[in-house]
């Protein structure tokens, strides 16, 4: 069976992910809690997060990253693409 390329809009809170973490590592949490939410929502093996996206998170720091990203999800056989929305 193959499957057709798809693409959603997803708005994803990453707040309560990275308040856990400690003060010096919030951005590396959000980027990694982004990785497992999209694993966990599209249920694939490998998700590529755009370079956009990566400096959304970054743009403010470490220790200050944001807290709601939106995102473009396009999804093919084995591969989900993460990139930011404009």
């Amino acid at each position: 069976m193959v499957r057709v390329a798809e693409e959603k809009i997803v708005v994803l809170n990453l707040r309560r992910d990275f308040l856990k973490a400690r003060r010096g590592m919030k951005s590396n949490r959000a980027v990694n809690a982004l990785r497992q939410k999209i694993q966990r929502m599209f249920k694939e093996h490998e998700v590529v997060i755009d370079k956009a996206v990566n400096e959304a998170v970054w743009k403010r720091g470490m220790k200050n990253p944001r807290a709601k990203l939106k995102l473009r999800v396009k999804t093919d056989e084995k591969t989900v693409r993460v990139e930011l929305e404009k």
